[in-house]
């Protein structure tokens, strides 16, 4: 039909068409029917790269990936410390910014699959903090530190089961490190998560998926104070975590799953001061260092029946897990002449790290939707690349 600019023929060339079809899909489209000759369309199984924005895809995992165990995890941030001298002694001290576990990781926990869960985390890591003040001769000299983290989180998936939002809420044993010259304490607060998870991939035995996670300086600041000069370090530092996760299940038993993160600072954090000699202040602002993390986990299902009537799979978990810095150290000094010369630097006192830590645990399921899971963590590195000595796991899972 030839174009018009006439818009009453334009209007009944439209309503035309409209019928046309109306009349198609009403001779063709009920269920059990097709056009004599016309193929049935193939059913889309798998996602695609391109299905990003939109399209024709599955609304839930195929049912070999589904109920796949979540990875375990490892993480504890290397944090920041200080080291404070004057003309006599010297001494430093972790930073316990937000109870000492500011930073997330997402492979904590976590599955590349959107999932509908409430979740309790325990962490315990032995020997995590640390303080020495062994030069000054007055007090408690050196001691370590370890965390309990407890963290309570919420996942939900949206638009087809395509999307998920995560919260997650830690919070932590207290630091408090006090002699009559130095000392440093923290509060057990932790920081506010949410992680944005988008599955871009899927077939029968793989599912990808990339997100965004946000970190939230909701957590409680660190303070202490070297002779007569007190400090207060604020947790105003927001983490952007753009990540890829892969997981796979090639048998019947066997899965392995994988994360690869950044850990992005948008901002730094404020070190004020008060001083009886120079009044209020501030040493500057200091900024983390940019992370990567890589972590990948192998499992095996030793038990899977959903129609028990207790305990419906049991399987064991292994993983590698490696942190490193991307960039060098920022550092943040200041100096007091009274009434000792005291010298402070606030920075990352081991600078580049490159962590490796391996996870062994056991994921067990109570009647599908039920999970109790027990792992360990032992760093495999020693000296500035140990984070801290060993690690215990416990985490409780419900699915809905």
């Amino acid at each position: 039909m030839p174009r018009t600019k006439h818009p009453c023929q334009f209007g009944l060339f439209a309503i035309a068409t409209l019928l046309l079809l109306q009349a198609a899909t009403t001779a063709w489209g009920q269920p059990g029917k097709q056009p004599p000759g016309a193929k049935p369309a193939p059913t889309p199984r798998a996602e695609s790269l391109e299905s990003l924005l939109g399209g024709p895809e599955e609304s839930a995992p195929s049912d070999r990936l589904a109920g796949t165990p979540n990875m375990f995890g490892d993480f504890l941030p290397h944090g920041i410390g200080l080291s404070a001298s004057d003309i006599f002694a010297s001494a430093d001290a972790s930073i316990p910014l937000a109870g000492g576990c500011r930073r997330v990781k997402i492979a904590e926990n976590n599955s590349p699959l959107p999932q509908d869960r409430v979740y309790f985390l325990y962490n315990h890591f032995e020997n995590a903090l640390q303080a020495d003040a062994s030069q000054f001769l007055v007090g408690p000299a050196m001691r370590g530190y370890a965390i309990d983290r407890y963290s309570f989180g919420f996942e939900k998936t949206f638009l087809d089961r395509r999307w998920s939002a995560e919260l997650r809420m830690p919070l932590c044993s207290q630091m408090e490190f006090d002699t009559p010259n130095f000392g440093v304490q923290g509060g057990s607060v932790g920081n506010l998560a949410l992680i944005l998870k988008r599955k871009v991939y899927e077939s029968d035995n793989t599912c990808v998926a990339i997100g965004l996670g946000v970190d939230f300086p909701t957590g409680s600041d660190a303070q202490g104070f070297v002779n007569d000069t007190e400090f207060i370090f604020r947790n105003r530092s927001l983490h952007l975590l753009p990540y890829v996760g892969v997981v796979n299940r090639p048998g019947c038993r066997f899965f392995w799953e994988a994360f690869l993160q950044v850990d992005v600072p948008a901002n730094g954090a404020p070190i004020d001061y008060r001083d009886s000699y120079e009044g209020d202040g501030t040493f500057g602002i200091l900024n983390d260092q940019t992370l990567l993390y890589g972590d990948v986990a192998v499992g095996y299902w030793l038990h899977r029946n959903p129609c028990a009537s207790f305990f419906t799979g049991v399987a064991g978990l292994l993983e590698l897990h490696y942190t490193s810095t991307l960039q060098d150290t920022d550092s943040v000094s200041g100096f007091f002449y009274m009434p000792a010369a005291t010298a402070f630097t606030f920075s990352n006192l081991a600078n580049r790290v490159d962590q490796l830590n391996l996870t062994v645990g056991l994921h067990t399921e109570i009647l599908n939707r039920t999970i109790c899971r027990v792992g360990g963590v032992l760093p495999l590195r020693t000296g500035d690349d140990r984070a801290f000595d060993a690690e215990v796991q416990i985490q409780l899972e419900r699915r809905f």
